[in-house]
């Protein structure tokens, strides 16, 4: 770098700092009138001067400024993009936009526009367009999706740290101009200063909104909805030439350090006096709901969710029952598995993903859920589906239950391949609750409820006597105190039952709610996992484009 142009980059970092990085800045020789472009000392009359109403002349409002060349490095979504090579598809670039490898992100460049260093408010256009064309039929292709005319602008009420991607949309031969596709936090980038005066703006958080989102819309749904994650955004840009003010020496913000995860640290030991809880977990609860937006995809798609062996439909998820393992308490350890399955199909079988086995272990502050992953047939077991993040000191019992309630969950690597990459590793799943008894005479957190005896069996809880959880008079007909006996003539059907039976566009369907699972999967290599978890997930969940499909994947070779 030369030294006119180094001494151009600090003037961009020190005038940005100067006025607030948290703000999109430019290079302030930019910003100054065309007297002071010259070297001039303006009238201090003239640059006081106001309107009536106390505000600038429009004659001393700082000149919004050409921006002469700019980039824009985006890949829209990468689940997106691997969904539409898995879907047969390819990718198309056209006026100069670039791919990086290995189906990398997008740069378009030759950027131009105007910004307004007196509210920051910036407007830039790229060159370049990006197409995603999947899901082949003869010489076409059922999605089709361009985008074109690329623009970024800055807010300015919320002087820069505000924007927005926008982009000319082309859909089935038909265009729209200027889709707000995602919302920027420019705040949030990582500023830098260029060659030249640049000022560069890295990883710019990007939430898709409600228009980004009807955008991917694809046969009629979208599992995508308004503030969802799409991938972060740089931005480059650079100013005509003006006055440049005198160089300062940059003071860059130092970066906040990083704590390194801690090996998990079990807890003390317990004081003197204090009786371990029993080792053995005897009963238990877990509740969890996968991931909101994937069971509204399923409604949408007016798929089904069909549970088995005893899992129940709560408000906010499934509950899997009768846990059984392991606790250790001087270490503050826990290892429980649970019964049930819930079973995710759509689009007539093309996408079919069930979830059995579940377990939890967690040691201190740190755990992780695993499942049966069953897809198409095909069988993985236990794979490390989400990290679970406990509260210190929160494995202990208490009256013979140790409890957790609303444990933040994260996709896990090898969880994000069981969808296909439909949803990426770190991305939120729904919390996790838990309660294991260790104690026969322990009583687990009210919750548990049945609608009916045949979710009462199905849970292998009949019968139930009065003072156990789940009881209710509803179920005790002849008022003994004793409820669904396996005589079965207590069968209070009103309703229909949500375990076991099948959860059609998101609303229970009534009916027997046998835990029959009528449509379980063939149980191929049950007893060995068969294969790398992609080919055995084999769901290609569309990401972002509004359907999510599974393709039946067979191994032809040992991986």
């Amino acid at each position: 770098m030369t030294a006119t142009a180094r001494r151009a980059a600090l003037a961009a970092l020190a005038t940005a700092t100067a006025l607030g990085a948290t703000a999109l800045t430019v290079p302030a020789h930019a910003a100054g009138t065309p007297a002071q472009a010259e070297g001039q000392k303006a009238d201090s009359k003239t640059t006081d001067a106001k309107t009536a109403d106390g505000q600038k002349t429009d004659a001393q409002q700082p000149p919004k400024t050409e921006i002469t060349d700019g980039s824009l490095r985006w890949g829209v979504k990468e689940s997106f993009r691997k969904y539409v090579v898995l879907a047969k598809g390819k990718i198309e670039l056209g006026d100069g936009a670039r791919q990086a490898r290995k189906n990398g992100d997008f740069t378009f460049a030759g950027g131009k526009g105007t910004y307004d260093p007196s509210t920051h408010a910036l407007t830039t256009t790229f060159k370049g367009s990006v197409r995603f064309l999947a899901h082949p039929e003869k010489e076409n292709y059922q999605l089709d999706l361009k985008f074109s005319d690329i623009k970024v602008v800055t807010d300015a009420t919320a002087k820069g740290k505000k924007g927005s991607i926008t982009a000319d949309v082309t859909r089935g031969g038909k265009t729209e101009q200027d889709v707000a596709i995602a919302s920027l936090d420019v705040g949030a980038g990582k500023m830098s200063g260029g060659e030249g005066g640049a000022v560069t703006y890295a990883k710019i958080p990007a939430k898709l909104t409600k228009a980004g989102a009807e955008v991917f819309s694809f046969q009629g749904s979208s599992p995508y909805a308004e503030g969802q994650d799409v991938d972060p955004a740089t931005l480059a840009v650079k100013v005509g030439a003006a006055q440049q003010p005198k160089p300062e020496d940059p003071k860059p913000k130092p970066e906040d350090p990083k704590p390194k995860p801690e090996d998990p640290k079990p807890d003390e030991n317990p004081k003197p006096g204090e009786k371990p809880a029993p080792g053995t977990v005897l009963d238990g609860n877990l509740d969890w709901g996968v991931k909101q937006s994937f069971r509204a995809y399923i409604e949408k798609s007016k798929g089904k969710v069909e549970l088995g062996d005893g899992a129940l439909q709560k408000s906010a998820g499934y509950r899997f029952p009768k846990g059984h393992g392991k606790f250790e308490a001087s270490s503050g350890a826990v290892e429980a598995e649970f019964n049930g399955s819930v079973r995710f199909t759509a689009h007539d079988g093309k996408l079919d993903l069930k979830l059995s086995g579940i377990k939890v272990k967690a040691t201190g502050t740190n755990g992780m859920l695993t499942a049966d992953v069953t897809s198409s047939g095909t069988v993985s077991k236990d794979v490390p589906l989400a990290t679970l993040k406990l509260t210190e000191g929160s494995l202990k019992a208490k009256d013979g239950v140790v409890a957790l309630a609303g444990v933040p969950a994260t996709l896990t690597g090898q969880g994000a391949k069981a969808f296909a990459g439909y949803y990426t590793a770190g991305e939120t799943l729904d919390p996790v609750t838990l309660a294991v008894a260790l104690d026969a005479n322990a009583k687990l957190p009210d919750g548990t409820e049945f609608e009916n005896c045949e979710a009462v069996s199905a849970a292998g809880k009949a019968p139930l006597r009065k003072g156990e959880p789940g009881y209710s008079a509803k179920l005790d007909t002849d008022g003994d105190g004793v409820a669904c006996e396996e005589s079965g003539s207590n069968t209070a059907t009103t309703g229909g039952s949500t375990t076991g039976g099948s959860t059609t566009g998101g609303s229970t369907t009534g009916g027997s709610g046998s835990t029959t699972d009528t449509g379980s999967l063939a149980q191929t290599g049950s007893s060995t996992p068969t294969g790398p978890l992609l080919g055995a997930a084999g769901a290609m969940l569309l990401a972002g484009s509004g359907a999510v499909y599974a393709t039946r994947r067979r191994r032809d070779t040992q991986g």
